[in-house]
Formats: structure tokens, C-alpha cells, sequence
């Protein structure tokens, strides 16, 4: 398993809460804890920040712990940043955006939640439109676009990118694949079933009329919320099928990640076709929306 990363210095920030600990690490965590320090290990590859106290940070502590943690940061030369959520607000600011919260995994993954959202619902992705939200025009959109014309038997593209996205229409059609391009607010999406959102921002999406009972697949990195009269399903998250041992030993050993994070730690460093590889051997087990996993009935009955 190359969950450690072979040419990245990570750091693992997670709470003073294994079971299974020996006497002494618990003695100096108990040391550590009474003086508020945060207690290092170190890895060939990164180094684990434990925080110290079980009870969790308590607010006039907070600023000490996170500059002990920037400090590591600069000190270690870290390249990126496993957290547990309820840990994230020990990161200054200044490196927020070095924490991986998987969503390379997740926008690369979009084929895959497609087919198994249309297996629930023992339906043919051919015989059905898709609709894109999308603002940028670059390689990885491009991809995405690419992945989603060879399921589907029309891609829609919504966009304010109107001009370059009309050229890839164009080069679309000379190859015989339906791709349409549109940013009519009233109109574009307001009868879409099945909805992928790349890199739109909710206030953005919410300036169209949007079908109350669409399926949303929501690749952005923020948590997507719609308007209370939306009756239809905002997948945000996925989790991955994890081998049960070894998602064990990382919860106990580095922290309490979900599988996407974990995930991502591994393909940090490859190009895309890489990372579509390797997801192909990977099976989702649950996508998570707004009150937490979505039942396979609540795909099965949307219309």
C-alpha cells in the first residue's frame, strides 16, 4: 500500500484517540496534553500531529495549537495535509489549501457514479441527456466533458463560457457526437434529469430554474445546498469500499479519514489517465448527500 506517499512529505493531523497505544506513548501524550504541545511522529514520508486532550480543543487553546502546527508546516517542508473535519480549524488559513479532502477522487470518479447511479435505477446512460455546469475551459473540463459523451446519448453544456465551449460543440460534431451549448437561465436546465455541477458555486446554479426532481452530482469542493422547494437528490460525496483490516489500522495508526481523502494521498502525483486507471478497480459503496447517505429506493423512485 502506497498510502504514505513515495516522493511527498505529509502531515497527518488527527486527535489523541487510539485504543490501542502503549504505555509509554500514552504517558507522553498525557505530558503533552497537560502543556498543550502537540506530540510528533515521524514517518519516512510525513510525520502524524497529535492533538492533545480527548475532550477536543477548548477555544483560549486554539491559537497554540495552531501555530505549533504552522510551525511544522514550515519547518517540515510539508507538501499536503491530511485532517480530521473536526480538526481543521487548528490550520492557519495560509495553508488551508494544502489539505486534501479528495476531491480530485470525486471529480475524477464521475463515470463511475453515473453507471452506478443508473444501475440503481436499471436504466441505459445511451438513452439519456446529461447536463453540465461548467465556467472554466481547461484540460481537466475538457476531460470530464470527454468521459461524459461516451455514456450519454446528448451532453448539454451550460456555461457562461459560451465562445469556447461553441468550438468544442462544433469539433464534437464532426465526429458524430451530440453536444449542445447554452446559458439560457430560464430554460437550460429546467428540465435536466440528471445534472453534473464541475465547478459552479450554489449562488451561481441558483440563478437558473432548475428541475425540482433532478438528480445533482456535485463535483465542486463545496458542499452543495439548493432551495427548500427542491424535491430531487444532491449527491456531494462518495465513499470507496475500503478492505476492512486495513481501513482499521489507518483509522487507528494516522487518523480517522474517509476513503476518498485516503485515496487521494495516492494518486496525488499521477496525470489523469492514471488516476482514471487506478479508480477503475474501485467500487463506490455509498454516495452522500445533504442528511448523510443516500438510500438506493431514494434513486430508484426519483423521476
Amino acid at each position: 500500500m502506497s498510502f504514505l506517499g513515495d516522493d511527498m512529505n505529509i502531515l497527518y493531523i488527527r486527535n489523541d484517540s487510539r485504543e490501542y497505544g502503549r504505555l509509554m506513548d500514552s504517558c507522553v501524550l498525557k505530558y503533552y496534553s497537560f502543556f498543550k504541545k502537540v506530540y510528533i511522529e515521524r514517518l519516512k514520508n510525513g510525520i502524524i500531529a497529535i492533538i492533545p486532550g480527548k475532550e477536543g480543543i477548548k477555544d483560549r487553546f486554539l491559537e497554540k495549537i495552531k501555530k505549533q502546527i504552522s510551525s511544522i508546516i514550515e519547518k517540515e517542508k510539508v507538501d499536503y495535509i491530511l485532517c480530521e473535519e473536526d480538526l481543521i480549524q487548528c490550520v492557519d488559513e495560509l495553508f488551508i489549501n494544502k489539505i486534501l479532502r479528495g476531491n480530485t477522487i470525486k471529480k475524477y470518479a464521475v463515470d463511475k457514479m453515473i453507471e452506478k447511479i443508473y444501475k440503481i435505477k436499471q436504466k441505459a446512460t445511451y438513452l439519456d441527456n446529461v447536463y453540465v455546469l461548467v465556467k472554466d475551459y481547461t484540460n481537466n473540463e475538457i476531460f470530464t466533458i470527454q468521459r461524459l459523451t461516451n455514456l450519454f446519448k446528448c451532453v448539454n453544456i451550460v456555461t457562461p463560457n459560451i465562445y469556447k465551449y461553441k468550438l468544442l460543440e462544433s469539433r464534437y460534431e464532426k465526429r458524430g457526437t451530440l453536444v449542445t451549448v447554452s446559458n439560457n437561465y430560464r430554460r437550460s436546465i429546467k428540465n435536466a434529469k440528471i445534472i453534473v455541477n464541475i465547478d459552479m458555486k450554489r449562488e451561481e446554479i441558483l440563478r437558473y430554474s432548475v428541475n425540482q426532481n433532478a438528480i445533482v452530482i456535485n463535483l465542486h469542493e463545496d458542499v452543495l445546498l439548493m432551495e427548500k422547494s427542491f424535491n430531487g437528490i444532491i449527491i456531494n460525496n462518495i465513499e470507496f469500499k475500503q478492505d476492512y483490516n486495513e481501513q482499521v489500522y489507518l483509522k487507528e495508526y494516522f487518523g480517522n479519514f474517509n476513503s476518498k481523502e485516503i485515496m487521494e494521498v495516492e494518486v496525488i502525483n499521477k496525470n489523469i489517465i492514471e488516476i482514471v486507471e487506478y479508480l477503475r478497480t474501485k467500487e463506490i459503496i455509498s454516495f452522500i448527500g445533504i442528511h448523510g447517505i443516500v438510500n438506493d429506493n431514494e434513486i430508484k423512485n426519483n423521476s
